[in-house]
């Protein structure tokens, strides 16, 4: 049985070439030009891209840069092994299907297709299209039949509680703000990391805003200024590549921040952006799971867990909130190893007594000030409280054992 997401994507390839079946389709023309053009200027790249989320990280750069009206580009990968398996040429599709739903250009003005050729094998051709073609077949929306009143009243219930769900409620410009230069940014991310993640104890394997993992090794930030999702996924997909590409030591773990009042704003929306990179980690999308993992962080966070976090018990929240939206990419085989030693759950039990202890009033009045000074001279003494002490324990073995390779 086709899943729904499927049908979506093989209707919209059906729209993209509905009128030219009497000649030739669209996506069989640019297959024939494959053999003919070899420069971008062409409208044909060869790619030397050899993992998905190298192939990912171009194709976001391709879909970033093609001009307005400019003729379709055909993209090959033919030094990526796995997009010659079936499986993974259609994961790759159907991600970039789930991508549409938050972007502002792809999915309404742009789309890719794909393309086999004998000779070139497998392209994604990347091309303009007409809203009036992509809306064909992308209308999900329910055909009711209301009175203006009773649509009045719905549209108005549908935006309180994308308000009430979405966005960080506050007359304080100060929490949309965004530090001018991207060294300032980075500061202050570091002193969050450093206060809360690693001081306090909220990361049992963070030794400070430089060192962490198991074993220890440096940990990247990376700033992004993206106004869009467009260019969010390819600053993602580029430290998917550098974290991929280096060793546990030159970089354990990364932190993408997305500093941009749009994902500060609307906490709903770069969750959409979150669950779309996460589903190219399910073993059902590219499977990439086996590589990495993620952890969200935004200054609105609310854990949805089903507990009431009212009072004081919202403190639990803070060990996810953080100054700007964040993106950390773990190494799997790093969280595999702490969740093996280190049970997950009592992680998350000694944060909560520890956040409480700090309390909800002065956590949030730090995070909208930016400032985590009531902190200094409070570094939890890890030999003092058991989770830490094994996750320190832990992180010794781990570093001996490296040094022994």
């Amino acid at each position: 049985k086709m899943r729904r997401g499927n049908w979506i994507y093989y209707l919209n390839c059906l729209g993209l070439v509905h009128g030219l079946i009497h000649h030739e389709t669209r996506s069989t023309a640019i297959s024939r030009r494959l053999h003919k053009y070899k420069s971008v200027e062409d409208g044909f790249i060869e790619s030397k891209a050899t993992t998905v989320a190298g192939v990912l990280s171009e194709l976001w750069g391709a879909i970033l840069t093609m001009p307005e009206n400019a003729e379709p580009i055909a993209l090959v990968f033919p030094e990526c092994s796995k997009l010659q398996e079936s499986s993974h040429w259609s994961a790759l599709f159907e991600h970039l299907e789930c991508c549409k739903d938050v972007c502002d250009r792809f999915g309404t003005r742009l789309a890719v297709i794909p393309s086999v050729d004998g000779e070139d094998g497998r392209a994604v051709v990347l091309r303009e299209v007409s809203g009036e073609t992509m809306s064909n077949f992308e209308d999900d929306d329910d055909d009711w039949e209301l009175s203006p009143e009773l649509l009045a009243k719905l549209r108005a219930s549908q935006a309180e509680e994308a308000a009430e769900i979405g966005s960080i409620e506050s007359d304080d410009e100060s929490t949309n703000y965004v530090e001018s230069s991207d060294e300032d940014i980075l500061e202050i991310s570091k002193r969050w990391v450093n206060a809360v993640i690693s001081d306090a104890g909220i990361c049992p394997f963070s030794v400070n805003a430089d060192r962490a993992g198991l074993p220890p090794g440096n940990v990247r930030y990376q700033v992004t200024r993206a106004p869009d999702a467009e260019t969010a996924y390819l600053a993602y997909w580029n430290e998917v590549v550098a974290l991929m590409s280096a060793t546990d030591a030159e970089i354990a773990t990364t932190l993408l921040v997305l500093a941009h009042p749009r994902w500060i704003r609307n906490l709903e929306e770069f969750e959409t952006l979150g669950s779309t990179l996460g589903q190219a980690l399910d073993t059902q999308g590219l499977g990439l799971d086996a590589d990495l993992q993620l952890v969200f962080f935004h200054p609105g966070f609310v854990f949805r867990d089903g507990r009431d976090r009212a009072g004081e018990d919202r403190a639990a929240n803070f060990a996810r909130r953080s100054p700007y939206p964040m993106i950390n990419i773990l190494r799997t085989e790093q969280v595999r190893a702490a969740q093996k030693g280190l049970p997950t759950a009592l992680v998350y039990q000694q944060n909560e007594l520890t956040l409480a202890g700090i309390g909800a009033d002065l956590l949030e009045s730090m995070l909208k000030d930016r400032d985590w000074k009531p902190l200094d001279g409070k570094k939890v003494d890890r030999k003092q409280i058991e989770v830490l002490r094994l996750a320190q324990d832990l992180m010794k073995n781990a570093a001996a054992a490296d040094t022994d390779k």
